[in-house]
């Protein structure tokens, strides 16, 4: 092992990789197509965590019979969830959007991670070609590639606002998922979050009305109590002041902590191709599969959007080839 990985307090864990999926029911058929191609590509995959809606854990945990993954409902990570879904009658709190759900838990989920580092995923993501370890883990860092662009510059504007800081550039994109993401980064920025919710002095404005509402209300409940406990978390924070990205806050927090080169190694290229993975419904007709599987290529993953609700079965029809080899 390379000895900076020692000074860096970094102990790979039998050179595999953990990774994480938020998983509906409704996404289950996009989940079979990437289940296939992580078998046939990534042999580094550690455990694998999905992530359900309570009411959906039983039926898919029957649907998933691979050692390899770990099925537990959302309330087990994030029991907060539970809390806001049954105050919903209430103006102030609503339940968590799905999107933020998805992002508190590729958060939440560094918890239990067993490896260094982590893979989020999502059900519409494939993995295109063979991906190893060293792949994606480079002198004991995790990879990751930087756009130049302006295209997302309110993702981090609502990451500052969360964070009470301020990036360094908003002119630039940080890898999204796929992404591979520390997992001791992700604690300290878990821990960061519960000391920024607890001592800063919130104004009365519209956006962080629900965050002084909560904190007032934690002060009726008994300092020792499970759900004071709850309400005075990072989560419960996360959960009342949206909008913000799991992205965002994680890279704004690393540089500006002078975390990001203790993690993170920047790279010339993606793990997902942007410009070849199916973003719109009029180029699905025209994906040229052959260059996405290409093993010449560049990267690793490709994204066919699951809200644009394509056909699934027209989905394998294009990628059946690459995927089932005997």
């Amino acid at each position: 092992m390379h000895e900076d990985q020692y000074l860096r307090g970094l102990i790979v864990n039998d050179r595999k990789l953990d990774a994480v999926i938020p998983l509906t029911l409704k996404d289950y058929p996009r989940f079979e197509i990437l289940h296939t191609s992580l078998k046939l590509f990534f042999k580094d995959l550690g455990k694998c965590w999905i992530v359900t809606p309570d009411h959906e854990f039983e039926q898919i945990k029957s649907l998933i019979s691979d050692e390899q993954y770990c099925v537990i409902p959302e309330s087990s990570l994030v029991p907060e969830f539970k809390i806001f879904r049954s105050s919903n009658r209430f103006s102030i709190f609503k339940s968590v959007p799905g999107w933020f759900k998805q992002q508190i838990i590729k958060i939440a989920i560094a918890d239990k991670i067993e490896t260094d580092f982590y893979l989020t995923l999502d059900a519409d993501v494939i993995c295109t070609k063979p991906v190893y370890f060293e792949d994606l883990i480079k002198d004991g860092r995790a990879v990751c590639y930087i756009h130049q662009t302006h295209t997302h510059h309110d993702w981090y504007g609502w990451a500052e606002e969360v964070l009470k800081m301020t990036a360094r550039s908003r002119e630039l994109l940080h890898n999204v998922t796929p992404a591979v993401l520390s997992k001791q980064a992700m604690l300290e920025l878990q821990t960061y979050l519960t000391q920024v919710y607890h001592k800063t002095k919130f104004p009365l404005r519209r956006r962080d009305l629900k965050v002084v509402a909560l904190k007032f209300l934690t002060t009726f409940l008994p300092k020792k109590s499970t759900l004071r406990h709850q309400l005075l978390s990072w989560r419960s924070y996360l959960s009342v002041c949206t909008p913000w990205t799991e992205y965002g806050l994680y890279y704004i927090f690393l540089e500006e902590t002078n975390r990001f080169d203790k993690y993170h190694i920047e790279v010339t290229d993606p793990i997902y191709t942007n410009d070849d993975s199916v973003w719109y419904k009029e180029t699905f007709e025209s994906w040229d599969v052959e260059k996405v599987f290409s093993p010449e290529s560049s990267h690793f993953f490709v994204i066919v959007q699951g809200w644009l609700d394509l056909d699934i079965q027209e989905v394998w029809q294009k990628v059946d080839q690459y995927l089932n080899k005997s």
